[in-house]
């Protein structure tokens, strides 16, 4: 099967447990193997041609008593629904029970997706130009999740917490502006100790 990949895919590096250098690629017991492929630069187009190639080879030569797997994110399943979409709802409904209006609850929401959007813009210019991490748009979203919805609902627990100590509307908007933001509190900070 790897000599027929070889011949049969474009530009693919294999590293073979059957060659003399792919020794350690054997456990020591000889019954597992891997082998490493490598699909050299090419466009999105070219990597799905690559990899049902592989798929097909691989599924041709399946035979009884040996088990074959193909690993790695191209050939990684998607996993369906989203997490994050899960997070977003139930964000949308504690922020509907803590604030009490739709248009309150919007807010945040909206922020946290413009924040999206343009963490992820960024994110996707800087991947043309240094390599990141596949985890990277992921931890964009839990961030500007926490940002923009936790962060409004810390201020609006100050808010609230202000005016059950029986301050004006207007003070306890001040307190609770000034609790989310230290360095509001002492301007005379410098950057560094905000």
């Amino acid at each position: 099967m790897l000599d027929e990949l070889q011949a049969g895919v474009r530009d693919l590096t294999i590293s073979s447990p059957y060659d003399a250098a792919g020794r350690y690629q054997i456990s020591r017991d000889g019954t597992i193997a891997f082998a490493g492929l490598n699909l050299a630069d090419r466009s999105e187009a070219d990597y799905a041609t690559g990899i049902a190639e592989i798929r097909s080879k691989a599924e041709a030569s399946r035979t009884a008593g040996v088990e074959l797997e193909l690993g790695g994110d191209r050939f990684a399943a998607s996993a369906g629904g989203s997490s994050e979409g899960l997070g977003f709802l139930a964000a949308i409904v504690i922020l509907l029970l803590a604030f009490g209006s739709l248009l309150a609850m919007g807010l945040p929401i909206v922020t946290a997706l413009f924040g999206i959007g343009t963490g992820t813009a960024v994110v996707t210019l800087l991947a043309n130009a240094v390599t990141m991490p596949s985890f990277t748009i992921q931890l964009v979203l839990m961030l500007n999740i926490g940002v923009g919805i936790d962060y409004a609902l810390f201020i609006v627990t100050r808010y609230r917490q202000a005016l059950a100590k029986s301050a004006e509307p207007a003070a306890a908007v001040e307190l609770a502006w000034t609790a989310a933001s230290p360095c509001l509190q002492q301007p005379n900070r410098g950057v560094s100790q905000c």
